[in-house]
């Protein structure tokens, strides 16, 4: 089975692991060795995590941390699409970073292909 990441999910992973090394460089290690632990239990089991909204997409926590790997499972590889903190872009949370907006829209997928709800339209 071949691992395949797509660049949004390079750059989620990016972003995570600078933002964490910016407060502890130790804990960015660990966060990452975490990480790959879990991608690489699903090079062994691709189907361990849940079906998100689109039956294709499947989710993974990464506990202890707050952290959810998003990813399809093909015959022949695993296609890593994003990885995300569990509130990310939830209401009331920060807005998307900006390099995720310079991600051609072709490379991205939507929330609901993610499996995330809906923005709420805020003051109504």
């Amino acid at each position: 089975m071949r691992l395949r990441y797509t660049l949004p999910a390079l750059a989620d992973l990016d972003a995570i692991l600078d933002c964490i090394a910016a407060h502890s460089p130790q804990g960015a290690k660990r966060v990452q060795a975490r990480i790959q632990t879990i991608i690489d239990l699903l090079l062994l089991h691709p189907h361990i995590g849940t079906r998100t909204n689109n039956p294709a997409i499947h989710r993974l926590a990464t506990p202890p941390y707050p952290y959810v790997v998003f990813y399809e499972a093909t015959a022949t590889e695993i296609i890593m699409y994003a990885v995300r903190h569990q509130a990310r872009n939830l209401p009331g949370c920060r807005a998307r970073p900006k390099h995720i907006a310079a991600i051609p829209e072709a490379d991205r997928l939507t929330r609901r292909q993610c499996g995330f709800p809906s923005p709420q339209p805020s003051g109504a």
